[in-house]
């Protein structure tokens, strides 16, 4: 059992009620008159919770703009990062334009390097054919001539 006070009214309630009372604002004490539980003081208690509350909003503050200057050098890294890149992106544009460019130029030489080979080819089959064709017509005039010198 316990006693219930507030102002001039004692109560006697039951153990499991002393939670019931304080809440009622009753001071709550044992038989022998030793305090268990004092009401709570609400107007100390939102004063509390308000100083809590303005901490916690300074606390949240400072951390969001220590956030926010962190992003902003992180949005500063990324764009070094994607200026860099797109560095090395027009570079190798670049490049491979010149690639192409040089290709380009080695295919016509390529082309012109195989006309003047087909060309050659067909002078050099020229040449032999005039070759047989000398070589044919001189052979009779040496048998011409060996035969005049025999005689």
């Amino acid at each position: 059992m316990l006693l219930a006070e507030k102002a001039n009214r004692r109560v006697r309630i039951a153990d499991e009620k002393k939670d019931e009372y304080i809440g009622m604002g009753y001071t709550v004490k044992n038989m022998d008159g030793s305090l268990v539980q004092a009401p709570q003081d609400h107007k100390k208690r939102v004063q509390e919770l308000e100083a809590e509350l303005k901490k916690t909003r300074e606390d949240a503050d400072q951390h969001i703009s220590y956030l926010t200057g962190e992003l902003e050098k992180a949005k500063g890294e990324a764009e070094a990062a994607s200026g860099a890149r797109m560095d090395l992106v027009n570079t190798t544009r670049a490049e491979n334009e010149s690639l192409k460019a040089e290709n380009s130029d080695l295919k016509g030489k390529l082309a012109e390097a195989s006309a003047y080979a087909e060309n050659a080819d067909k002078r050099i089959a020229e040449l032999e054919a005039e070759l047989k064709a000398a070589k044919a017509a001189e052979t009779p005039k040496k048998e011409a001539k060996t035969k005049q010198a025999d005689k």
